[in-house]
């Protein structure tokens, strides 16, 4: 029981560090969102995320509680 409960811990701690993400630009998020739509649509060829990307608008972007520059996350709308 104990060297469950020491493995769980550790495995947790692990994954924790590992899952730590750093901000990205709102152009970055734009094409990864593009290429999650693409490939939600059945074609994920370059050509095709292009058009995508070219379709999302930035709607709206949530700062961090410091008021920085670095955005916690982007809301993109897919035009026509």
């Amino acid at each position: 029981m104990r060297n469950k409960l020491l493995a769980t811990v550790c495995a947790l701690l692990l994954a924790g560090g590992i899952a730590q993400a750093g901000p990205i630009s709102a152009d970055k998020a734009r094409t990864e969102a593009a290429t999650f739509l693409a490939h939600q649509q059945g074609a994920g060829g370059p050509n095709r995320v292009k058009a995508v990307q070219a379709t999302l608008k930035l709607a709206y972007s949530a700062v961090t509680k410091s008021q920085s520059q670095d955005a916690a996350y982007y809301v993109f709308n897919k035009g026509a």
